[in-house]
């Protein structure tokens, strides 16, 4: 298995990640593993957007705290491993001093056939991995602990993962391909278009949705169009954010502006200002 290093050390500060894509057999519904080891001076505070994925956190070190703007008690929870549910929303995420964890991005789909539990009871919480999983969570946390590479870690959750795919129920076609369709044209299909396609109705698509995304179709399609804006933007480039938005489905400022603000927390300029890296935005 391939798998990129970077690495930085400073006085102060140092850090390693590793990112790996998973076997073929799981690229469907499993879009990456990404490895952190960060120690650093005070805390370690990181904005994260809404990308439409299911995040699962393997905590190899010290808590995580996650703030969901919505709810601010949601702060006082220290989390070990956990599970952030497809969001519609920003969050910040923080860690004191240290940070040693793999991050393992889903999609709604493959967390529903990984989890077995529908994924409207997921989406906008971050739930405790045992609470889930029950022992198996214990378990792989010690064996990704003690596996001591990266390498070996991706592995091993390679097996995990597909070991729980063969028990999992197949997924909705409908939703699956709706999904599809969604990201394939960039969020712009017709939700009653592809509800018809189906033979299905607006409500039918929606519950389908509820069970295998977490989300409606709409929501994610504009979280789709999102993402697709602030990629677009970050390759750079002669044109600009606006034309970006224009070409990506919006058809006025205000509309624009609404989105960022829900699933960034920032203005599309303050977006641009402060996105140094395509990784998670620094708070």
């Amino acid at each position: 298995m391939p798998v990129a290093l970077q690495s930085y050390e400073s006085d102060v500060a140092r850090w390693e990640s590793a990112l790996a894509a998973p076997k073929e057999a799981l690229r469907p519904y499993v879009r990456r593993y990404q490895g952190w080891l960060e120690f650093r001076p005070g805390k370690n505070r990181r904005r994260e957007v809404a990308t439409g994925d299911v995040v699962l956190i393997i905590n190899l070190g010290a808590p995580f705290y996650v703030i969901n703007p919505r709810n601010p008690s949601s702060a006082s929870v220290p989390l070990g491993s956990f599970v952030s549910g497809v969001s519609d929303s920003y969050v910040f995420t923080e860690s004191d001093r240290s940070m040693h964890c793999i991050q393992v991005d889903l999609t709604p789909i493959g967390a529903h056939l990984l989890f077995g539990v529908p994924m409207h009871e997921m989406a906008n919480h971050e739930l405790h991995l045992e609470d889930i999983l029950g022992p198996q969570a214990r378990g792989l946390d010690e064996r990704l602990y003690e596996a001591g590479t990266w390498e070996a870690r991706f592995a091993i959750l390679d097996c995990f993962i597909e070991d729980r795919f063969t028990l999992a129920s197949s997924p909705d076609p409908g939703a699956s391909w709706a999904l599809k369709r969604l990201k394939a044209t960039g969020g712009r299909a017709r939700i009653g278009g592809l509800a018809t396609a189906l033979g299905s109705s607006d409500r039918g698509l929606i519950e389908a949705f509820r069970e295998e995304v977490g989300l409606t179709p709409k929501t994610i399609a504009r979280i789709i169009r999102f993402n697709r804006v602030t990629h677009l933007m970050m390759e750079g480039g002669p044109r600009t954010w606006l034309d970006i938005a224009y070409d990506c489905g919006y058809y006025d400022q205000a509309h624009l502006i609404h989105d960022f603000k829900q699933f960034a927390g920032l203005t599309p300029g303050e977006f641009l200002v402060r996105r140094a890296t395509d990784g998670p935005l620094p708070d």
